[in-house]
């Protein structure tokens, strides 16, 4: 068996045969239940509260001064950037700096002299800002999670109560810890019943934990119809703990990811393929993960470049979630004495967001 099928069939395991067993756990079920249990789950998930109407974040973009005509405009990230004066503006996309000019912009109001401005929303990475509209956006500035935006579990599982995530500094971080128990359980993040949509931009930009045992991922998971299936995008998943080298080096630290889909969900044997990708250690800086999914194709970003498409129709909505899991059948392994646990060794984010295609 070659290592990249025993990750498709042993070592990436299965987001919904993760989650089933966990709520036949919770529940006091047994493996031969396990049927009779996902179909009551997917009853549950039919009664759950109905899906949000997803909505621009504003109305209209807002403008920030960079640069007088002649200097250059210099800033984070990707930008939507306007040059003019008086109401008369050319706009380019770019990442960190422009010069604001005419011979970059072209001249919008000849004879007086002009300006640039950045816009206040932010765009997806390395992407034409004028194609989308954002529509979701956590940066992580306050000192909890938003419970506006997202709920601590994965639905219709009882949720860890270890001391295992938390917001501070600017940061989601989510780590590796003990319960009341002395178990280490997932600790799951969504969006569900807060935001979905279908289509669209997602990005986030994170550093990456160490360690045996951990399973760090972004993903998104179908909202509108779970029963049938749950069709699944991972965007990114992560195994720190592996001992062959080919996830991670010799000290456990992550050295490449996978993106994954299901077309028809994790349990159909439908349509569905993955890709890995080699990065260098993630745990040292922040990085950005991005999926651009449109009605006939899905594309894979890591720090604004291109690295794997598929031509795949998947038009159910679906929620985000940020998490680290723990399995006994990951290529990750399990937690040892090695593992460095608490909020030092963290999923740390800067942050989430989502955009719709104009």
């Amino acid at each position: 068996m070659s290592k990249k099928k025993f990750v498709r069939e042993v070592g990436r395991g299965s987001w919904c045969a993760v989650f089933s067993a966990l709520l036949l756990s919770a529940c006091g079920g047994s493996d031969a239940e396990r049927g009779s249990s996902e179909a009551s789950q997917a009853a549950r998930v039919n009664a759950a509260e109905p899906e949000p109407t997803v909505q621009a974040l504003t109305t209209a973009d807002s403008w920030h001064p960079c640069a007088n005509e002649g200097q250059t405009c210099s800033f984070e990230g990707t930008r939507m950037v306007r040059y003019g004066a008086n109401g008369k503006y050319a706009f380019k996309t770019a990442t960190r700096s422009i010069p604001c000019n005419s011979s970059v912009f072209g001249d919008p109001a000849p004879g007086v002299s002009k300006a640039c401005s950045i816009s206040t929303n932010p765009s997806p990475y390395m992407q034409d800002a004028a194609k989308y509209t954002l529509t979701f956006r956590d940066d992580f500035n306050g000192t909890a999670l938003d419970s506006s935006k997202w709920i601590p579990q994965i639905i219709h599982v009882k949720p860890s109560d270890a001391n295992d995530y938390g917001v501070s500094d600017g940061y989601l971080r989510i780590w590796p810890q003990a319960d009341s128990s002395g178990e280490i359980k997932s600790r799951v993040l969504s969006t569900y019943g807060k935001f979905a949509q279908s289509y669209g931009y997602f990005e986030m930009e994170a550093k990456l934990p160490i360690g045996r045992g951990l399973w760090p991922a972004f993903w998104l998971l179908n909202s509108d119809d779970p029963d049938n299936g749950e069709p699944e995008i991972d965007i990114m998943e992560a195994y720190p703990g592996d001992n062959d080298g080919y996830w991670a080096d010799e000290n456990h630290h992550p050295t490449s990811i996978q993106s994954t889909w299901f077309q028809l969900g994790a349990h159909t044997g439908g349509p569905q393929g993955d890709q890995r990708l080699d990065t260098g250690d993630l745990s040292t800086g922040f990085h950005k993960y991005a999926l651009k999914w449109e009605p006939n194709k899905l594309s894979y970003y890591f720090d604004g470049k291109l690295f794997y498409t598929v031509n795949v129709a998947m038009s159910k909505k679906m929620y985000l979630l940020v998490d680290i899991q723990y399995s006994d059948d990951n290529a990750s392994g399990v937690v040892d004495s090695t593992t460095p646990l608490g909020p030092t060794n963290s999923l740390q984010v800067n942050y989430i967001r989502a955009w719709q295609l104009k």
